[in-house]
């Protein structure tokens, strides 16, 4: 039977206390992300930016998750996870006429931040432009009146009305509810 000194005792219970100390060392989830903004908005989608936490905790952070919820919904929903090199995200296919609210938190291998970034507002998509109460006008013609633009006459009427719906991103192109659809956009029928 080998028997160890107290030399060799002492050190191997110096050494049991540094691994429990280091195994046990307290992680710490990462900081909010700072400065929350949008930075761009059209009629469909909503970009946003923000810059990395101050803090990041015990561990660098890994990802950043990003929420969204209609002003009306009381539950955020996830939209999309990017890495942690990431600071912006533009969210598409939204509707418009909404309030939306957007956050952000950051993650690491503690976990998620305590708190999230969140804008101080909800963000609306931009109006109509003049473009597209053009081409309302021109979709609404369709219906009533065959005598289009020559650049027009070249399509089917099937090919016409299809090709404007598109344009205008009409969830239903059949004529009563493209025309509530219109209207809640602020477009008046012509």
């Amino acid at each position: 039977m080998v028997r160890a000194t107290q030399t060799e005792s002492y050190l191997y219970f110096f050494r049991y206390l540094v691994n429990l100390y280091c195994l046990s060392a307290v992680q710490e989830p990462p900081g909010a992300p700072r400065n929350l903004h949008v930075s761009d908005i059209t009629t469909t989608s909503i970009s946003i930016g923000w810059e990395p936490p101050v803090s990041d905790g015990s561990n660098d952070v890994m990802q950043y998750d990003i929420d969204m919820r209609e002003e009306s919904d009381a539950d955020y929903s996830s939209v999309a996870k990017v890495s942690n090199r990431i600071t912006s995200y533009t969210v598409e296919e939204l509707h418009r006429g909404r309030l939306y609210r957007f956050r952000v938190r950051s993650k690491n291998a503690a976990g998620y931040s305590e708190s999230a970034a969140e804008l101080d507002a909800p963000v609306q998509l931009k109006a109509l432009g003049m473009h597209d109460a053009v081409l309302y006008k021109y979709y609404c013609l369709h219906f009533s009146v065959f005598r289009l633009p020559f650049d027009f006459r070249l399509l089917s009427c099937t090919t016409l009305h299809s090709t404007l719906a598109n344009a205008l991103q009409l969830t239903n192109p059949n004529k009563n509810s493209a025309a509530a659809e219109m209207a809640d956009r602020g477009v008046a029928r012509p």
